[in-house]
């Protein structure tokens, strides 16, 4: 019995160590570039950049007029600089949604960032 029950711990931190690991892990290259092309344009209020990387839903949903509004409320956050960490991915209706974690350089609370994609384009960019 003994045998069993360090048999099932030695099992259940092995499976928590692959799963720290994972989370862990860095996103696809493509991905990467397509998260620091969206945020720069954000930041920056390059719309035709911001709309060279996504798809046509969001180009239409993403006017200049919005682009400008949210850009002025994290310029002065992120534009400092920050630090990024890939927090994993996971499957939504046929979307690969990127998780992110957004530590400002300005000392402001942490900002999580969601990343959807489709066929190598944004199909959705949200910041909280």
């Amino acid at each position: 019995m003994k045998r069993l029950i360090a048999a099932v711990s030695l099992l259940g931190l092995c499976a928590a160590t692959l799963a720290q690991n994972r989370s862990a892990s860095a996103p696809p290259p493509d991905v990467q570039t397509l998260y620091e092309t969206l945020m720069d344009a954000t930041i920056h209020n390059k719309v035709e950049r911001f709309h060279d990387a996504c798809d046509e839903s969001v180009r239409a949903a993403v006017t200049p007029e919005a682009l400008g509004r949210v850009s002025g409320s994290v310029q002065p956050v992120l534009a400092p600089g920050y630090d990024t960490d890939y927090l994993g991915n996971y499957r939504k209706t046929g979307l690969d949604v990127h998780l992110y974690r957004v530590d400002p350089s300005a000392g402001e609370d942490d900002l999580l960032v969601m990343l959807a994609v489709r066929d190598g384009k944004c199909a959705g960019f949200l910041m909280r």
